[in-house]
């Protein structure tokens, strides 16, 4: 594989990490019903991050996912296994 193809073949991963990332964030923020404002409050994050995150102009990095899981209380049904019961 040259390096090209190895740069794109990393684009591609990133690009479709990225959109799982915002749809597990949209079905997370449905189950507990938060608005922008609000859940950019839990999350100690400001609200153009929320709205940059839902229009993909912003990465979801793994601490923003943590951040706003949590502000969700997402991890808040975990079993002791370490499944989450969603």
């Amino acid at each position: 594989m040259t390096e090209t193809e190895e740069n794109i073949r990393d684009t591609i991963f990133t690009a479709l990490l990225q959109d799982q990332a915002r749809r597990k964030l949209a079905e997370i923020r449905r189950l507990g019903k938060f608005d922008d404002e609000t859940l950019a409050q839990r999350a100690g994050l400001d609200v153009e991050i929320i709205r940059g995150i839902d229009n993909g102009s912003i990465p979801v990095t793994p601490e923003i996912f943590r951040l706003l899981a949590d502000a969700c209380r997402y991890f808040d049904f975990a079993e002791p296994s370490g499944s989450v019961l969603h």
